[in-house]
């Protein structure tokens, strides 16, 4: 079957990748976390895309995979219940804090992804992190949100020209603004139109 390599015209958010971590909180984390997991960078060839994936992922595998404790807990009074519940909802928000911190600070350090073919990193060589290009906190993320048209080519050797269409039947203006709407917990952002190109 070979390789997919797909295309997706969208429209969705975009807004500066800083801007957006800065605005984490209590109320709006859930939500964020949608948008990193759905989002990617606006990139060419410069592999931020491919960074922001291997940072967001491991901050998350960090932060908000569930370890499960051993053993099985005895009957708590409901005085005791309460106190837990209090010690979640503090351990909760530090937890967040601690995840926007962490995420700034890997923003800022991490830029693109650079290839290397060398023994150092074993017989298929490896990656580094680079700001030779700047970093991922500078960078722009895209988040789709309404998809327009989308098209797929398969196979190991491509050439020659594929295309898709679809009717002008939707209201760009009307999606424009159900998703200020949706979406006006967040400061900053810009409405667009995208194209999303992957290869698998």
């Amino acid at each position: 079957m070979g390789k997919c390599e797909s295309s997706n015209v969208s429209i969705g958010l975009k807004i500066k990748l800083g801007d957006l971590i800065e605005q984490i909180n209590e109320e709006n984390i859930e939500e964020l976390k949608k948008i990193f997991s759905g989002g990617f960078i606006e990139d060419k060839n410069e592999e931020f895309s491919n960074m922001f994936i291997i940072v967001y992922s491991e901050l998350y595998n960090e932060f908000f995979i569930s370890k499960k404790k051993k053993g099985c807990r005895k009957k708590s009074s409901n005085k005791e219940i309460i106190h837990e519940d209090n010690n979640e909802e503090v351990n909760k928000s530090l937890k967040i804090i601690e995840f926007k911190n962490k995420f700034i600070e890997e923003a800022k350090n991490n830029g693109s992804r650079k290839e290397y073919r060398c023994s150092e990193f074993g017989e298929f060589g490896g990656y580094l992190s680079t700001l030779e290009k700047g970093c991922l906190y500078e960078q722009f993320l895209l988040y789709p949100i309404t998809s327009l048209l989308k098209t797929d080519r398969w196979g190991n050797d491509r050439e020659g020209t594929n295309a898709s269409s679809c009717e002008l039947d939707f209201d760009i203006v009307e999606i424009k603004n159900n998703i200020k709407e949706k979406y006006d917990f967040i400061q900053g952002f810009k409405v667009v139109m995208m194209i999303q190109q992957y290869s698998r």
